[in-house]
């Protein structure tokens, strides 16, 4: 387990708490907007943390060439007086990669809310001592995929998720009360690198419509 992991632990053993979501971004299919933090010390909500998992992760190019490799960690965290789930993930670039990273995105939202931040307060960690925290935020319009952009400086953001350097924790909120590992996530600045993470349980309503499509494509093909 690395630092990192137990420092994010620590800290929510310590305060039992996680920061109510006065500073998040209220993202609605095809919304986007700047992405505000939060402190792991403030007065909030009271979480457990359900499952948490670090993966080594590579980004290749479309010639084959390997541009950044690096390490995700990812965490579900649970409010205990809703159910409700919280998604959080950070990135750390390997001191060998070529490429900074500047754009993190996730998968598996679909039908559920979603409010955005990032954290502000976690501990130093053995990985690198610069964190850089994103810019903005987006939801796609089918509502599935939420991504962060890291920006330049020169273009409003806070830099690049350079060699050594790692992300503030990124936290999606959500009401979604069940979890699975059938997500992903993707770390992106021209050279692509994408596992499978922790996402919410498909929404009833978003497995109806597949129903639906799985149903019309059998309907077709009988026809046929």
């Amino acid at each position: 387990m690395s630092n990192r992991i137990i420092a994010l632990c620590g800290a929510l053993a310590l305060t039992g708490a996680l920061a109510t979501s006065a500073n998040a971004i209220i993202l609605n299919p095809g919304d986007s907007g700047t992405v505000d933090g939060f402190a792991l010390g403030s007065v909030g909500v009271d979480y457990n943390i359900l499952a948490q998992n670090s993966q080594d992760i590579t980004g290749v190019n479309a010639l084959g060439h390997v541009r950044f490799t690096g390490i995700l960690e990812t965490f579900v965290l649970q409010e205990t007086a809703t159910g409700d789930l919280d998604f959080v993930y950070d990135y750390y670039n390997n001191p060998n990669s070529i490429d900074s990273p500047s754009r993190v995105t996730v998968t598996g939202f679909q039908g559920w809310t979603t409010n955005v931040q990032y954290i502000t307060d976690h501990e130093p960690s053995n990985l690198a001592s610069t964190f850089i925290q994103p810019h903005t935020a987006n939801r796609s319009n089918d509502g599935d995929e939420i991504g962060f952009t890291f920006d330049t400086v020169a273009n409003g953001g806070y830099g690049l998720i350079a060699p050594n350097t790692v992300s503030m924790y990124m936290a999606v909120r959500t009401n979604a009360t069940a979890f699975t590992d059938q997500g992903t996530t993707s770390i992106i600045d021209g050279a692509v690198g994408t596992v499978q993470t922790y996402s919410p349980v498909p929404e009833p309503a978003s497995i109806a419509v597949l129903g639906l499509g799985a149903l019309g494509l059998l309907v077709r093909r009988r026809r046929s």
